[in-house]
């Protein structure tokens, strides 16, 4: 696409870049025309930055026929309980009155899931369109070219976690964060490995340390094959899941942030893909 001018006629704008039709009926007034000559310059503003303008926004769009989409893609109710407890229900009014009631009178609302949809717009709106988009995934990508690009991808991941062509390998790509439950994992490792006694007394605040893994038996699911976990990925639970693992010696391997592009050998290497998050649209 060639160079844009920074700023251009109206008309020009208006006819083609809807975006700007948005803006235009939003937030130009005839005092800013004036000052501007009759020609607009590319938005950059912010358009909801208060419950006033959302409600500008809104009327102005409706009485002009601008088709509304909203989508909805983040269980925030969720986020709202697990990073501000105490002031949730103030965060759940503004999360309803910023997206929930606006979203009501929307043309048309879309989610990955009906189910989340559904918790979000429980009624059907007239005139308003449900539609489930599906998160898409590039299978290009995880494409391989032979038998040996496999086995090479093995060696790799076997030498990640410290493991062997005999290990059952799971790994885990996720951001480390309490709405993902990675720890969840970690408690049925130990349950695996030490027992339901071991994880209560874990849970409950009065585990023991662990000096040395070699005098316990090793995580398996088949009774023949070890069990290591590799973690990719990085957030604000990293901290207290690697404690965790420490404390406890698990066969657990945190790989920190892997780039997009190194993630499909990964799951291509691995014999099983866990995750326990609870909180996906």
């Amino acid at each position: 696409m060639g160079h844009r001018p920074s700023c251009l006629p109206i008309r020009h704008w208006l006819r083609d870049y809807p975006r700007v039709q948005l803006v235009w009926y939003s937030r130009f007034s005839c005092r800013q025309l004036q000052r501007t000559g009759g020609h607009v310059h590319a938005p950059e503003s912010r358009l909801m930055s208060s419950v006033f303008s959302l409600i500008r926004v809104l009327s102005k769009l409706g009485r002009r026929r601008i088709p509304i989409y909203c989508s909805h893609h983040v269980d925030m109710e969720y986020y709202v309980e697990q990073y501000a407890k105490s002031i949730a229900w103030l965060g759940n009014f503004f999360y309803w009155l910023f997206a929930k009631l606006p979203a009501r009178y929307a043309n048309a609302n879309a989610a990955p899931t009906l189910c989340f949809l559904d918790s979000h717009i429980p009624h059907k709106a007239k005139g308003c369109m449900r539609v489930r988009i599906p998160s898409g995934v590039a299978d290009e990508r995880f494409k391989v070219d032979s038998d040996a690009q496999l086995a090479a991808e093995r060696r790799d991941l076997e030498r990640i976690c410290g493991g062997s062509p005999d290990d059952c390998i799971c790994i885990m790509v996720q951001r480390l964060a309490p709405e993902k439950d990675t720890m969840h994992a970690l408690e049925a490792l130990l349950q695996l490995r030490d027992g339901s006694e071991t994880l209560a007394a874990a849970k409950a605040g009065k585990g023991k340390a662990i000096a040395s893994a070699s005098d316990r038996p090793f995580c398996t699911i088949d009774g023949k094959r070890k069990l290591r976990f590799v973690i990719a990925g990085d957030g604000p639970a990293r901290k207290s899941l690697v404690n965790f693992t420490e404390k406890y010696k698990l066969p657990v391997t945190f790989t920190g942030n892997v780039k997009n592009d190194r993630l499909p050998p990964l799951y291509r290497a691995a014999d099983v893909f866990v995750t326990c998050s609870t909180s996906e649209t």
